[in-house]
């Protein structure tokens, strides 16, 4: 599906920071659930939160527009402004490519039309830790480069 180019606004970048950390909270409550796909998926669109906040952050502008309803995280990466920076974070971007190939939004492929059984602990926790980490968390350097 191409972007819909729109000037109408979405969503604001504040609520925006904040869908990022309160998706972030609920993917770590639904791994101790043992929901480990929907761990896997919400902590995705924290990913995709924090880059859509980051977007407007680079365009200054206070609200998303309607234009970047995309879910594709390394077409938000470009857009964000944030991917030559995240180049000189070797291991941010590793585990940036890790969990966008995890989490792919198009086709048949995406974690969304995958059987919630096809993921296991040892999947979520890896995802988690690619996203949480403090140092080189993709989740957590997308929050420092809005902060």
């Amino acid at each position: 599906m191409a972007a819909q180019l729109s000037n109408k606004t979405i969503v604001s970048r504040k609520v925006l920071e904040e869908l990022g950390a309160a998706r972030l909270k609920e993917s770590h409550a639904l791994f101790d659930l043992k929901h480990y796909a929907a761990s896997i998926y919400l902590g995705g669109q924290s990913v995709e939160c924090y880059l859509k906040a980051a977007i407007c952050k680079t365009l200054g502008w206070t609200e998303l527009r309607a234009t970047f309803r995309s879910h594709d995280l390394e077409t938000l990466l470009v857009h964000s402004g944030l991917e030559n920076r995240m180049k000189q974070s070797p291991e941010v971007l590793e585990n940036f490519k890790k969990i966008t190939e995890l989490w792919i939004m198009d086709g048949n492929a995406a974690i969304r039309y995958q059987a919630p059984s096809r993921f296991a602990r040892k999947d979520a926790e890896v995802f988690l830790r690619r996203i949480r980490h403090r140092g080189k968390g993709v989740a957590s350097w997308l929050k420092r480069q809005i902060s």
